[in-house]
């Protein structure tokens, strides 16, 4: 037995100050229940850029939570949890993805409110997310965006029109997180949202808010789609797509560097070259717990990024971005690893 035994999770008391007992305490209660109980879950924390291929986020962070709420007692409760981690932990995350070993499969539920705590522990309450939407943006880049939908017209007849013409008629409220790609969404924006993948419902934005559950902190958009006719013109149940066009070719844009594309907590600089003969501009995509300690410099068609010291970086990942005058687009995912 080591002889350091008795110096784990020994007590704080040593400093006469009531904050940092307290501190303390807490950091090491919640650290038991996320490391050491069964009622803790592997949870990946999401944002970003998402691929439908193998369900991840442009940027995932893995850590434990505590799921509350997964006994349900009534249906509206049976799409919403609460979920319990580590103080200033969540930050601008947008998903929260759980891999359900049950039913083997991966669960994605959207983050509804702005983080609190109790000076324990951090709580959200997560909405499931039941559909992922397909649309191109104007430029005609395919986007997949995880949907809570819920049916927001129960009791009409589903019907509308006189004698002449009746339409179908249903309305969808949804949910989704308030970013790049849904904060330009417009009342133009017309989309499939079903599961029958034979003749499908097209659904057309009628309404937009972006301000009720964001909090101010771009968190949560509140969209209202209206069913729309089928176009056999411009909707194509092929690709999924409504309205859909062909996008512009572009050329992709290579970006080198020396081993992996990895920087270290409190390494050096690392070089990242954009191969091509244009003048690019960089871009870095980082979450707010990121920005303090990661810093680029950039020269020409090269750039320099360094990370300084702070273990909880360790396993995050950050976005290098290039482009040039002519639309083509460069893009590396970097993870921020450790060791010397």
């Amino acid at each position: 037995m080591s002889a350091d035994w008795y110096l784990i999770n020994s007590p704080h008391y040593t400093e006469g100050t009531e904050k940092n007992d307290f501190r303390f305490n807490a950091d090491l209660g919640i650290d038991d229940f996320l490391a050491d109980t069964p009622l803790s879950s592997k949870i990946f924390l999401c944002k970003g850029k998402f691929n439908n291929d193998d369900k991840s986020f442009e940027f995932e962070y893995e850590t434990e939570g505590i799921l509350q709420g997964v006994s349900p007692e009534t249906q509206t409760k049976g799409w919403q949890r609460q979920l319990l981690t580590r103080l200033k932990t969540i930050s601008d995350y947008k998903y929260v993805k759980i891999y359900d070993e049950d039913y083997k499969r991966w669960n994605i539920w959207l983050i509804m409110t702005m983080p609190s705590n109790n000076k324990v522990y951090e709580k959200v309450v997560l909405y499931l997310c039941n559909y992922i939407a397909k649309w191109q943006d104007g430029d005609g880049n395919i986007i997949y965006q995880p949907f809570h939908v819920e049916n927001a017209s129960q009791y009409n007849t589903g019907e509308e029109g006189d004698k002449i013409l009746t339409l179908g008629y249903n309305q969808l409220l949804v949910y989704t997180s308030l970013d790049d790609n849904t904060v330009y969404l417009n009342r133009t924006k017309r989309m499939f949202i079903d599961y029958n993948d034979i003749n499908p419902l097209p659904y057309r934005i009628t309404r937009i808010d972006t301000v009720s559950e964001s909090y101010g902190e771009n968190r949560v958009i509140c969209l209202v789609f209206t069913e729309d006719v089928y176009d056999p013109d411009t909707d194509s149940i092929e690709n999924w797509l409504c309205d859909y066009f062909k996008p512009k070719a572009s050329q992709s844009i290579k970006i080198t560097y020396a081993g992996d594309p990895t920087i270290r907590v409190g390494g050096s600089a690392k070089t990242f070259i954009a191969n091509t003969a244009e003048t690019v501009t960089w871009e870095l995509v980082t979450t707010d717990i990121q920005d303090k300690y990661i810093t680029m410099t950039t020269t020409d068609n090269k750039c320099k990024i360094k990370c300084s010291n702070n273990e909880l970086l360790i396993g995050s990942s950050i976005k290098l971005k290039c482009a040039d005058v002519n639309g083509n687009i460069g893009e590396l995912l970097i993870d921020i690893v450790g060791g010397v």
